[in-house]
């Protein structure tokens, strides 16, 4: 008997225990997942502050972008989250009819059923109405408000996911970065989990949201006063990005724009501070001085963690970004800006007399020699940073000044005789010239005993045969006066085109100078990519700064800063560090120092010797060092387009291109008063180029313009540059000098 009571005893125990471990398999396999998930949903998620974005400064302190006061037009999210999902959170449906029946009944009243029923309806009809009236008071497309919608539901979807997952890894125990590769995936909605099944609630799902950025007061007044026929709409202040010196330097400064997918990608979507994370929509700087800039000039957000438990409320508030100091002067970078709109242009040599100002196409850059910092940078035309959403198709479309081009890193053109120096400073310091040694000129090339009759002409004797007017020979210094093609010619055939290459990139063209902004290398000699039947004449073309010679303006003021300094290479900047006067990047590059020498007392000539062609640059109180250069050039052309806007291809594919007629000093062409023909016939075209550095024989500042379609190099930028550095003079960054001082 008590076997048996035993054995009943037993049997109901194991049914005991396989009941519970059943239970216990079930609640860990089974429902693993639902209560980790009931666990992260009991977890309160923070409320996020938003930050401010710090300011950008001029050298001088002044302030060149801010974040300052606007209003935003908001919509409450469960209206905007309807519209895409043809469903509306029903208790707020409710609470909008109640509120607009209070507001016709009287605040005491209460509406039956069936008088909220009627209201709902009414609500459901002015939230269709008000997308278009949006449109309409904001004066632009609907299809602009509907984006707007869009990302607004893509950006709480990937909050409120991110949210989701980092309190299921709390409640788990787990750091939030265990699998990053995966959570960038879910929270871009990559991963095929629908967030319906993540249920949690975020305040971002209850909050407005701004469907008008910046709204203007006009727009603001006219949806107030109809604010009853808008349901969950509200006017909220907010900041937005204000540029007091609007289209001065928008190039350097650049501008902001919404965070996309890209940029979570290339930035990770997992920070170790989750208060630095970027969600879709943040600003984030774009170009210029705003993206070189980003992590400083970037705030952090603050966070309001709930009261949970034994915990109480716990606030981190939020740190505003960094303010910076950018190199440049603003005042100075306006005052030559300014200079652009009105460069005078005379006649050239062999032309009937004329004299003319235009607003022209060009860039200016201007380094200070003994830190590398940019002082000014300036790309003429412009636009206006805080217009520039609004005018953004305007730009675009503009194929004939295409203004959104900084033309002082992102247009390479052949820099033409301003090259020379460096051709002459090579063929010294590799061996193969002296700085004694004399070569003939009679205006034609000569070499190994033979005269290129048709290629290689100096321009120089071809206007003042039947020699030079310094003499029938010229030295370094004398050639660079007298920029002498036959001299430069003969020197780049000494070097061959690798060399040539090697002491251009030794310089810094065909290469990044590393500022910090979008740039284009420009390009430098290839002997892979010329046909050996033409790599003579090529490579003595390349001497003199043409063919497959393209430069930038800013690489061309790095090249006279680093003659300015003696062979001392320095990558030029546009942030002030805090050790102002140093330059981690100096590089000697084991130059001839006679070469150097000669090369400086040659451009000093250019600028002051009788027959230099810099003499329009001269300056009575301020000794300048210079190289001229007058870069042949092809017509303007541009890509055809079709009425849609397409480009216009023939039957093979080639894209088509056309041309406009050029202004001359018979005719000014209004519609490109920029674009200019030159010489006798009106047939030449040329850049016009100056590069040097002042004082010269106290090097600070070094200067490079170039002038599209400008001339000559001598007179059109030249004389641009002399006004420029008597800015210079007036803003204190140059001293007042006598031409003999320190000779």
């Amino acid at each position: 008997m008590f076997e048996r009571r035993l054995k009943i005893f037993l049997a109901i125990l194991l049914a005991l225990g396989a009941l519970v471990a059943g239970r216990a398999a079930q609640v860990q396999l089974l429902e693993h997942r639902d209560w980790q998930i009931e666990a992260a949903s009991s977890v309160v998620p923070p409320e996020y502050l938003q930050t401010t974005r710090g300011r950008i400064l001029d050298c001088r302190g002044r302030v060149i972008a801010e974040d300052a006061p606007c209003s935003d037009v908001c919509v409450d999210y469960p209206a905007i989250l309807g519209r895409f999902e043809s469903k509306y959170d029903q208790k707020w449906l409710r609470q909008q009819a109640v509120n607009q029946l209070h507001r016709e009944l009287g605040g005491d009243a209460k509406p039956n059923s069936v008088q909220i029923n009627t209201e709902i309806a009414k609500v459901h009809s002015e939230i269709s109405a008000m997308w278009p009236a949006l449109a309409r008071a904001a004066e632009v497309s609907p299809e602009e408000i509907d984006q707007s919608r869009r990302d607004i539901i893509q950006e709480v979807e990937m909050r409120q996911r991110y949210l989701w997952h980092l309190n299921y890894e709390l409640a788990n125990q787990k750091p939030v970065d265990q699998d990053a590769s995966w959570l960038s995936r879910f929270l871009n909605n990559q991963t095929g989990e629908p967030i319906d099944q993540f249920d949690m609630v975020i305040a971002a799902q209850t909050e407005p949201h701004a469907i008008l950025h910046n709204a203007t007061s006009a727009t603001c007044t006219l949806l107030a006063k109809n604010a009853d026929q808008f349901p969950g709409l509200t006017i909220r202040k907010a900041t937005m990005r204000y540029y007091p010196y609007g289209d001065v330097a928008a190039h350097v400064i650049g501008r902001l724009s919404h965070v996309n997918k890209e940029d979570l990608k290339a930035r990770g979507t997992l920070e170790e501070n989750d208060l630095r994370r970027y969600w879709l929509n943040d600003d984030i700087g774009r170009t210029g001085l705003e993206a070189l800039a980003e992590d400083q000039l970037r705030g952090t957000r603050g966070k309001i963690i709930a009261a949970s438990g034994d915990q109480a409320q716990k606030i981190i508030p939020a740190i505003p970004g960094r303010d910076v100091t950018a190199t440049m002067d603003m005042e100075l970078e306006k005052q030559i800006q300014d200079l652009f709109k009105h460069v005078e242009l005379t006649s050239a040599p062999g032309e009937p007399r004329f004299a003319t100002t235009a607003d022209m196409n060009g860039a200016a850059v201007i380094i200070d020699i003994a830190t590398g910092q940019v002082r000014a940078m300036v790309s003429n035309p412009s636009y206006d940073l805080n217009r520039f959403d609004e005018e953004y198709a305007a730009l675009s479309n503009d194929q004939l000044r295409q203004p959104y081009l900084n033309r002082a890193t992102q247009v390479a053109l052949e820099p033409g005789s301003t090259v020379k120096p460096m051709v002459g400073i090579g063929a010294i310091t590799a061996g193969v010239d002296s700085i004694s040694e004399a070569i003939p000129c009679d205006g034609y090339l000569t070499l190994r005993g033979h005269k290129y009759m048709n290629i290689g002409r100096c321009w120089i004797a071809k206007l003042h045969m039947p020699q030079h007017r310094i003499g029938p020979t010229l030295r370094f210094e004398d050639a660079i006066e007298q920029s002498c093609n036959v001299y430069f010619e003969t020197m780049a055939d000494r070097l061959g085109m690798e060399r040539l290459a090697h002491f251009y990139s030794l310089f810094g063209l065909g290469r990044l100078t590393g500022v910090g902004l979008d740039e284009v290398t420009g390009r430098i000699p290839s002997v892979a990519a010329t046909p050996q039947a033409s790599l003579e004449a090529t490579t003595w073309f390349c001497g003199i700064g043409q063919t497959q010679v393209l430069a930038t303006p800013i690489q061309m003021c790095n090249v006279a800063t680093t003659v300015a300094r003696d062979g001392i290479w320095m990558r030029p900047r546009l942030i002030a560090d805090a050790n102002d006067g140093a330059n981690d990047s100096a590089i000697d590059l084991n130059l001839s120092k006679a070469a150097l020498v000669a090369a400086r007392a040659g451009m000093v000539r250019v600028v002051n010797a009788p027959y230099g062609t810099g003499r329009d640059a001269h300056m009575d109180d301020l000794l300048i060092a210079g190289k001229t250069g007058t870069a042949q050039a092809a017509r303007f052309t541009f890509p055809r387009r079709d009425p849609a806007g397409a480009i216009v291809r023939d039957e093979k594919g080639n894209v088509q291109f056309d041309t406009i007629e050029p202004s001359t000093y018979l005719h000014v062409n209004p519609q490109a008063p920029w674009y200019w023909a030159w010489g006798p016939e009106a047939k030449d075209f040329s850049h016009a180029w100056f590069m040097g550095f002042a004082p010269a024989n106290h090097p600070k500042l070094a200067i490079a313009v170039m002038v599209e379609y400008g001339g000559h190099g001598g007179a059109t930028a030249g004389r641009l540059a002399a006004k420029i550095l008597q800015a210079c003079v007036d803003d204190g960054y140059l001293p007042s000098t006598s031409l003999t001082e320190g000779q």
